[in-house]
């Protein structure tokens, strides 16, 4: 249940940003802060993608 949250969270962000970038094709200025901070959020968001897509893998083979 917690990676289908995790990723229902990662795909409404991403819509997000990509309407975003539709509107201001500068990434750092759409979340208002530097590309240094960009890149750590950034990270954090592929790591809840990714950890939420290998819970789901192993939940959907019964492993986990």
């Amino acid at each position: 249940m917690f990676g289908v949250l995790l990723t229902g969270l990662a795909l409404l962000l991403g819509v997000a940003l990509l309407l975003r970038m539709a509107w201001n094709w500068s990434i750092p200025e759409v979340f208002g802060f530097g590309p240094i901070a960009f890149r750590h959020a950034l990270g954090v968001v592929l790591l809840g993608l990714i950890s939420a897509g290998l819970l789901r893998l192993g939940r959907h083979r019964g492993h986990w």
